[in-house]
């Protein structure tokens, strides 16, 4: 499987979600597309290698998808039309916007390409959470006869982003609550609504210690800007953190947190919390949190305060509170389980594909025979089939060759930049002579 993701920038804000499915599904290898910004990806798109492309399976997110790969150009179309697609979405506001009401809108665009990508996508990657959002959208937006054709598509996992996590939870010292805010500042996340239950909680319980441990992308004087005045000298700033190991060692010193966000395709921050043993109130806002783990430990906004104040000084509730959402993070499949989910539809997906390939071309027998004697690169299996291996590759009904040399046992091997096709699960070629000349400062 190959993984076509953007290359992460030197904007280190930027982190790519990819990179947690190469770790998951081993048999890959990740495609990078280099862009100036989120604005070039389509122009990006074009600089794709499809002579050391090739693979059984590809796999995108949101921001590229398979409708900007096979719209950007002929050549690219009759390139990935016919291989399988496996599409991960990653979020969308898809309840905010009905494409029947109001104006026309950003938000909408990016749905329609999402929906877009659904008919040309073999495997769809969704969370639980978007399922259940997405039982309640599609049909506004689909007939009953294609919801039919799509349903099986669907995969529902929970976002391989998931599995970075380790369920190693810390035990606490509840003598002052250290409250953690881990997000961004934006209005989605509902940061206004976090930090006024905390100031409710010290109004009305003006005796219990209070820390805020924020980390951020922002400075700490804009930090200051987001909340409320009176909860300033409880500020502990801390800048965002990228080494992993700092980032939980930093975490460990807090022991709950609020779920406040408004719009939530699953909450990989929350779900961290919890796995590092952080007491963890939500609001009713954070549907997510809700359906995964379930309504316990989920409250309006005007209760957040007490319920935070029993936390602290009702240890068998807090107890109580800890191992129900403990409980409702370990109701998610582990990561065994996610990776044999995901491996055996991908296997179901090829093995279909395989069994309606036609394999007995003259182009392909002839292939065959010179990989009997040695590893072809796409460029010799190309002129072995009689076809011209110089400048723009063709691509027109490759893909039906490609897996009618695979139904025949043949196997890619991607090295040194060059993809191989041999027999044998071995890539058997020479090493590159290495220059004898001497350089200038030799």
């Amino acid at each position: 499987m190959s993984i076509i993701g953007l290359k992460e920038s030197s904007n280190k804000h930027f982190l790519p979600h990819y990179y947690t499915m190469q770790k998951l599904y081993d048999n890959s290898r990740i495609v990078h597309v280099e862009s100036k910004s989120v604005m070039y990806v389509r122009d990006a798109l074009g600089a794709l290698d499809f002579w050391n492309l090739d693979s059984d399976l590809f796999f995108t997110e949101d921001m590229i998808g398979f409708q900007n790969l096979l719209n950007y150009g002929g050549n690219h179309f009759a390139y990935f039309n016919g291989f399988l697609k496996v599409y991960r979405i990653a979020h969308g506001l898809f309840e905010n916007d009905s494409f029947l009401k109001n104006d026309w809108n950003k938000n909408k665009a990016h749905n329609l390409d999402i929906y877009s990508n659904f008919l040309t996508s073999d495997i769809i990657l969704i969370s639980p959470v978007l399922a259940d959002i997405f039982s309640r959208t599609l049909p506004d937006f689909f007939s009953k006869a294609m919801l039919k054709q799509l349903k099986p598509k669907f995969l529902i996992l929970p976002p391989p982003d998931l599995y970075k996590l380790k369920v190693e939870p810390q035990k606490k010292d509840f003598s002052k609550l250290v409250f953690l805010w881990n997000h961004r500042f934006t209005e989605g996340k509902n940061y206004k609504a976090f930090f006024n239950i905390i100031k409710q909680l010290k109004d009305e319980h003006p005796k219990v210690p209070i820390e805020l441990l924020i980390l951020s992308l922002n400075t700490e004087d804009e930090v200051k800007k987001f909340v409320p005045e009176g909860l300033h000298k409880y500020i502990n700033y801390h800048p965002f953190i990228y080494d992993k190991k700092e980032y939980q060692k930093v975490v460990n010193r807090a022991n709950i947190t609020i779920g406040t966000s408004k719009i939530e395709s699953f909450g990989i921050s929350v779900f961290d919390a919890v796995s590092q043993g952080l007491a963890l109130i939500n609001l009713e806002c954070n549907e997510a949190f809700t359906l995964l783990v379930g309504p316990e430990t989920t409250f309006k906004e005007k209760e957040a305060a007490e319920a935070i104040y029993k936390i602290y000084s009702d240890k068998a509730y807090r107890k109580k509170v800890l191992d129900y959402n403990l409980k409702g993070l370990q109701k998610l499949p582990n990561k065994p389980k996610f990776i044999k989910t995901f491996s055996d539809r991908v296997n179901t997906v090829y093995e279909n594909m395989i069994d309606r390939t036609a394999g007995k071309s003259p182009k392909i027998q002839a292939v065959l025979k010179k990989l009997d004697k040695k590893a072809l690169t796409k460029r010799e299996v190309y002129e072995v089939m009689g076809w011209k291996s110089t400048g723009s590759c063709m691509n027109a009904f490759w893909s039906e060759y490609y897996y009618g040399l695979r139904k025949h046992g043949v196997q890619t091997t991607f090295q040194d930049g060059i993809l191989y096709y041999h027999l044998g699960d071995e890539l058997k070629i020479k090493p590159k002579k290495e220059s004898k000349t001497k350089g200038l400062f030799n």
